[in-house]
């Protein structure tokens, strides 16, 4: 199955709802003839073929909107969206939204939201902020309310300055710390920070050198032992209490896997492989031309029934047989 949004441009980011029955994603329509980027989040129904849009911003000129990222409420009911606003080409805020995923009106959050992760209970974010105060600008974490209306009720994790930049958050499943994939002295590291009474310093459980790819999300294993993020063609699992690194090789580039890593998607050449772990005949879904030449984004549902991809401004649907 195939959807192509009306707003066409770039689609990226899909993201599963927790009952795998809806999918949101993103859009962006750069224009430089007119100076201005529009940006969208749309949500997507596979059992009705609903295509609902859930934010949509046309800019007026000398405008710039961009979607930077998604994520669902563990609850379903909700999700939490981060976008770039400004003026075109030039720096621009991070804000944050909180939207039911019916579509009523969204909720604005206090301050500046980037890469935003929600509490296993539904109740909380924490996100990365950025602290303008001194001569130089420096990223720190905390957390808030999910229905937050004032930056009083923000609660300091992770001191200004503790990281050059943090690139992606994960909740523990027992709410009691935040992983974060950060660069910290031009090194890609991991590490864990308590969410406590009051900010501490955060433990490194992995150092991943100087030359590690930023731009791919970090999670928790179900079980909460270990972090699963992608490096390029491999997938890595960091146990974070051994701090022991375990390295799975693909014969091409990660684009997405499952909770567990039960099923990873590589790209080889132009062609999309799913492969079972420990499976070594891939089963090779989709074929796309030139795709080095296009970004692709791939989500597993969580019930692993259903496969989607963007690529190519279009969304693909798959849906994996029964058994």
């Amino acid at each position: 199955m195939i959807v192509i949004p009306p707003e066409g441009g770039e689609l990226y980011g899909p993201v599963w709802s927790p009952a795998s029955d809806q999918v949101a994603f993103c859009s962006f329509v750069d224009d430089p003839a007119h100076s201005v980027a529009h940006a969208s989040v749309s949500l997507y129904t596979p059992k009705e073929r609903k295509l609902l849009a859930l934010l949509t911003r046309t800019g007026e000129p000398k405008t710039f909107h961009r979607v930077e990222y998604v994520a669902w409420s563990p609850t379903g009911d909700r999700l939490v969206v981060s976008e770039l606003v400004g003026l075109y080409e030039s720096e621009g805020d991070l804000v944050g939204w909180v939207m039911p995923a019916s579509g009523r009106k969204p909720l604005e959050l206090p301050g500046d939201t980037e890469v935003p992760a929600w509490s296993p209970d539904g109740k909380q974010l924490a996100r990365l902020r950025l602290d303008q105060t001194g001569e130089e600008p420096r990223h720190y974490l905390d957390v808030v309310p999910a229905d937050a209306r004032s930056e009083d009720q923000s609660h300091l994790v992770v001191r200004p300055g503790e990281f050059e930049f943090i690139d992606d958050l994960a909740w523990s499943p027992d709410g009691r710390e935040l992983l974060c994939l950060a660069s910290r002295k031009t090194r890609a590291v991991v590490a864990l920070a308590d969410i406590g009474d009051g900010p501490a310093e955060p433990r490194i459980v992995a150092d991943l050198g100087q030359n590690f790819g930023f731009g791919t999300r970090i999670v928790w294993s179900s079980d909460g032992k270990r972090a699963i993020l992608a490096d390029n063609t491999e997938l890595l699992f960091i146990d974070v209490r051994s701090e022991k690194v375990e390295r799975r090789q693909f014969p091409g580039e990660v684009v997405g896997y499952s909770a567990d890593a039960e099923v990873t998607a590589f790209l080889v050449e132009d062609r999309l492989n799913v492969v079972l772990r420990g499976n070594e005949s891939p089963q090779m879904l989709l074929e796309l031309d030139n795709v080095e030449d296009k970004p692709v984004d791939v989500a597993f549902a969580p019930d692993l029934s259903k496969l989607v991809i963007c690529a190519d401004g279009k969304l693909w649907l798959h849906e994996f047989a029964k058994g």
